[in-house]
């Protein structure tokens, strides 16, 4: 991978997907799916989430925190409670901090080449 498809704690693999279930963008109180996906981009990877309510309108961005953050301000402007500042973890919501997809991650072919990530479950010898 690429230096700019990992970080020292994350692996950001091309091909990547997960879903999460959330709070829906559109209608308060309801619940959608989110596929989150990571894609080559060249020098970097680009960033996609699609709602399961607007299949045809994805969330792509540069980071997957910008993407989630976008997610989270729709939802919040729709609160009644809503907060000042929106903070969320991209990571986090991608599923990358997961322990099992940690582990699946770090046996990739080719992650050994993630100079700059400390594996925390594959012993990597220089």
């Amino acid at each position: 991978m690429g230096t700019n498809y990992h970080s020292e704690h994350n692996l950001f693999p091309v091909g990547y997907k997960s879903v999460r279930n959330y709070s829906s963008m559109f209608t308060k109180g309801v619940k959608a799916k989110y596929t989150c996906e990571i894609l080559d981009g060249g020098d970097k990877p680009i960033y996609k989430v699609t709602s399961s309510e607007d299949p045809d309108n994805p969330i792509i961005k540069d980071s997957s925190t910008g993407c989630w953050v976008h997610i989270c301000k729709m939802v919040n402007d729709m609160s009644e409670n809503r907060k000042d500042k929106v903070t969320i973890s991209g990571t986090e919501r991608f599923g990358l901090l997961e322990t099992t997809v940690r582990k699946v991650l770090e046996y990739l072919p080719d992650a050994e080449k993630s100079i700059n990530y400390n594996f925390k479950f594959r012993n990597i010898t220089a």
